[in-house]
């Protein structure tokens, strides 16, 4: 049976004998063909003129389709596309089961008869909190109506009803009068480094069987603003203690590939960890530890990405500008996120830095 893989190039696949094939969904359904060249280049050309041909073809009379399989096809896309990472994906497709639960009915609408309005009212209720639920495991009733999960819906209702619109269902896209909700600023609330130590130590002191290995994680996630993912597949060939620098295999975007100094702190921990394997931490992941540690001391519970937050933030205090901490972190923008995630910093820092201010 032939295989096939995906490439860079959308609807573009190439087969086990390097033949590549074009596979276009058009009305729900999908048109294959051999391109009959193993040259990329030539491979394109012939995609382009595949692709103009299956969608120029007419809506059948009386075809109907459902928004839920214009979904499925949506899906389908998201999943075969080489340059998201697994995340990326996951994310994208999180808002379905979001719908199902607060607006079921919409599954089985037929695509061509939802309209703005429908869409406006569902968010209305949304933001309003008239969707709530209980999560898995919870013991309370939550809105889950977040900037974040707002717009993300909308941006899964507006990529669904494209297709529509490239299949010739429907014209335009109803999705396109919703407006975005605007993200609440977030005060970050961090451990002061007196503070961190303290949770380190209580990590290492505990008798749990990762202690060692789990603190060693915590403390390289706070030393290198690394994810979780990244710092879980940091080796030892990605560490060049001679130049002082981290190669990061960044796991968000292609552009989060980047180098990391090393900060002593980092350099500290590096020379104490066993390098008995070829990855440099044991643990994959703190959130156990983090949460027992953080409340034994009684500071607030901290998350894996809350040390990213850390790293970032103790580095602009020490005086290192926006956009160089900016490219630490493997952000493609020149400082624009870390401008508005960090723009205010810490009370104490800010009250350090009042105290200088002079008239």
């Amino acid at each position: 049976m032939t295989k096939f893989r995906a490439t860079p190039v959308p609807n573009l696949l190439r087969a086990d004998n390097e033949i590549y094939y074009a596979r276009v969904v058009h009305l729900g359904r999908q048109h294959w063909k051999s391109l009959k060249t193993k040259v990329l280049s030539v491979a394109r050309q012939r995609l382009r003129v595949q692709e103009e041909d299956v969608r120029s073809r007419k809506v059948t009379k009386g075809l109907a389709m459902s928004f839920g399989q214009v979904a499925e096809i949506y899906a389908k896309q998201v999943e075969i596309e080489p340059r998201l990472a697994a995340s990326t994906k996951e994310f994208r497709l999180r808002p379905a089961s979001t719908f199902r639960r607060t607006w079921p009915a919409l599954w089985e609408t037929d695509i061509r008869r939802i309209t703005s309005e429908q869409c406006l009212e569902w968010q209305r209720r949304f933001e309003n909190g008239d969707s709530k639920y209980t999560p898995t495991r919870a013991k309370t009733s939550v809105r889950g109506n977040s900037a974040t999960v707002v717009n993300a819906c909308i941006a899964y209702l507006r990529r669904v009803f494209e297709i529509a619109i490239k299949e010739g269902l429907i014209g335009q896209n109803p999705a396109r009068s919703m407006k975005r909700k605007r993200p609440g600023k977030k005060l970050l609330e961090l451990p002061s480094a007196s503070q961190f130590r303290d949770i380190v130590a209580s990590v290492r002191k505990s008798h749990a069987r990762w202690a060692e290995a789990a603190a060693d994680f915590i403390e390289g996630l706070a030393y290198s603003g690394m994810r979780k993912e990244e710092a879980a597949a940091l080796t030892w060939s990605d560490v060049n203690k001679d130049r002082g620098l981290l190669t990061v295999r960044g796991t968000k975007t292609e552009t989060s590939n980047r180098s990391v100094p090393i900060i002593p702190a980092m350099r500290d921990l590096l020379a104490r960890i066993e390098n008995n394997g070829p990855k440099v931490f044991k643990a994959h992941s703190a959130l156990a530890s983090l949460a027992k540690a953080c409340e034994a001391i009684g500071a607030r519970k901290l998350t894996h990405h809350d040390l990213r937050h850390l790293f970032a933030t103790t580095c602009i205090e020490s005086g290192v500008d926006i956009p160089t901490v900016s490219r630490w972190l493997g952000h493609a923008d020149g400082g624009a996120l870390a401008m508005k995630t960090y723009g205010h910093l810490r009370p104490l820092h800010s009250v350090e830095a009042a105290a200088k201010v002079k008239f």
